[in-house]
């Protein structure tokens, strides 16, 4: 009796583990045909037609992130109506986004970090762009759609050679135009 039990205990175990198998050939499956989709995306100039795709973030630990597999397609991404609140967007390129810019609020992403971002093309209000305390080392703006003398305002911004407003450095045209500021605040 004691063997039969062993062995329906065994076979049980093996079906187990096969339809754990079959599961796994399944996720796969289903991940290749997503990293497929999205590949055949890469090549796609959708301009105002951009995929709706709902989440394009995961969470680590206390915030969340933009997947890697997301980054290079956020052109072809609707993301003009996403929050970014408690996102880590340092490094992200949004140039050629539909990034809508009045949603876009630095004081509420991850750390209050944009270094390393590049917003060429997008229009940031210097009166509703708050940039105070916010990291924007290594960051690209430039004047959006008719507003081409208009920078967003660098006070209490976290700034250095490498924050550039249309290819120049953010520190030169500070000098230039003599603008009053409290920094720049180096780290």
């Amino acid at each position: 009796m004691e063997i039969e039990q062993i062995i329906i205990a065994q076979n049980s175990d093996i079906e187990k583990q096969k339809q754990l198998e079959e599961d796994k050939q399944k996720a796969l499956d289903q991940l290749k045909n997503i990293s497929e989709k999205l590949a055949s995306l890469e090549n796609v100039n959708l301009e105002n037609n951009r995929v709706n795709i709902e989440n394009i973030f995961s969470v680590v630990n206390d915030h969340k992130v933009i997947m890697d597999a997301y980054k290079s397609l956020l052109p072809n991404i609707d993301i003009s109506m996403m929050s970014f609140k408690n996102v880590d967007v340092s490094g992200i390129d949004f140039s050629n986004t539909n990034l809508n810019t009045t949603l876009f609020n630095p004081q509420e992403v991850y750390q209050r970090n944009i270094s390393g971002c590049d917003f060429t093309g997008l229009y940031f209000s210097p009166f509703s762009f708050d940039l105070s305390n916010v990291d924007v080392r290594g960051t690209s703006f430039s004047s959006g759609p008719n507003d081409e003398n208009t920078i967003p305002n660098f006070e209490n911004a976290l700034y250095d050679e490498t924050t550039t407003y249309n290819g120049v450095p953010i520190t030169e045209i500070i000098k230039q135009e003599e603008i009053e500021v409290e920094g720049p605040i180096y780290k």
